[in-house]
């Protein structure tokens, strides 16, 4: 859990909103939002979950990135 957290400071988590009117929106200050897994949970739990991380985007070509659906790769908004 420890590495987890040391590699989940290394980038940062999204920012997000949701209100009934509008509904979820998540959006970077600078880079991309990208859903990743969390691959120490499915070993600690047995479930595999994922989070929102922002992305440079000369690091978007990295292997278990998600693009969340409906949204445009090169967005920094995403409504969802």
């Amino acid at each position: 859990m420890e590495k987890q957290k040391n590699e989940e400071a290394k980038l940062p988590s999204c920012n997000s909103r949701w209100s009934q009117q509008e509904g979820s929106e998540v959006w970077c200050d600078d880079g991309y939002p990208r859903l990743v897994q969390r691959p120490t949970e499915i070993a600690l739990t047995g479930k595999m979950s994922k989070r929102c991380a922002c992305f440079k985007e000369e690091d978007l070509d990295q292997p278990g990135l998600e693009v969340y659906e409906g949204c445009d790769y090169s967005a920094k908004t995403c409504r969802l």
